[in-house]
């Protein structure tokens, strides 16, 4: 359960969580997979390519990460190719509700944490109409403090501890330590606790911030149809229920 009184700050995956998947996303992953993987392994996009594929899936969740490895590009490489495609494709548009709740959370410091590229993360934001909600010039875009593409700002992707580990420590540098003050490993996990991860990955997004000790919420999960895993504290039917947790 979460513990509303301490937190501080949210981190918010994007795809899937800002907004519902568009199909569009899913059908360029899937052309993009079946490009890179028929050109760099001289073969069809056959069953057992598809096996080898998401057998290494599983390891390593990310789909980036997973054709990185598979390919040997670097995941910036990936990460541009499958972005330049998503670009002219996505069908996303201002959400109404979505800047409603932005707007009732503006006591909180909001942060974008999305496997992808940084420009590709501003224009959704963008598309979605966030850029709308004046907050402070202090604030990279709309109500978010920093926005992240993990590949461009972490050169990784989620589900990677070192991504989380990073976010951590940014929060702690910008938001809680003082200039006068001593750094201590104590007090930067002191202050995880304040920090509420939301996303719609359990094992992507939710699992590895709960290991660095971030309170987590699993987005578009109606908690009578699916099962909990331990780490994570709250399901959300949908997005726009967040806002119950802190005005019920």
């Amino acid at each position: 359960m979460i513990d509303k009184s301490k937190i501080k700050v949210i981190i918010w995956d994007v795809d899937g969580t800002l907004y519902q998947s568009d199909p569009a996303v899913g059908q360029v992953f899937e052309e993009s997979r079946r490009e890179l993987l028929e050109k760099y392994w001289h073969r069809p996009y056959d069953s057992e390519l598809k096996a080898v594929f998401h057998a290494f899936k599983q390891k390593h969740k990310s789909t980036t990460k997973t054709l990185a490895v598979m390919t040997g590009l670097d995941i910036k490489d990936i990460t541009r190719y499958t972005e330049s495609k998503l670009r002219v494709r996505r069908r996303l548009s201002r959400d109404p509700k979505l800047i409603k709740l932005f707007t009732k959370l503006k006591h909180l410091h909001h942060l974008v944490l999305r496997n992808g590229g940084r420009d590709e993360t501003l224009n959704i934001l963008k598309l979605l109409g966030l850029n709308q909600i004046k907050v402070s010039d202090r604030h990279e875009l709309g109500p978010f403090l920093k926005v992240w593409g993990a590949v461009d700002n972490f050169h990784q992707t989620k589900p990677h501890l070192d991504v989380f580990d990073r976010a951590k420590l940014w929060i702690y540098k910008h938001l809680f330590w003082q200039s006068d003050q001593k750094i201590s490993h104590q007090d930067i996990n002191q202050i995880a606790g304040q920090v509420l991860m939301v996303g719609d990955k359990p094992e992507v997004d939710l699992k590895p911030a709960k290991e660095v000790g971030f309170q987590t919420a699993w987005a578009w999960a109606d908690p009578k149809t699916v099962d909990k895993p331990d780490y994570v504290d709250v399901c959300l039917p949908t997005i726009y229920d967040l806002v119950k947790i802190f005005n019920p």
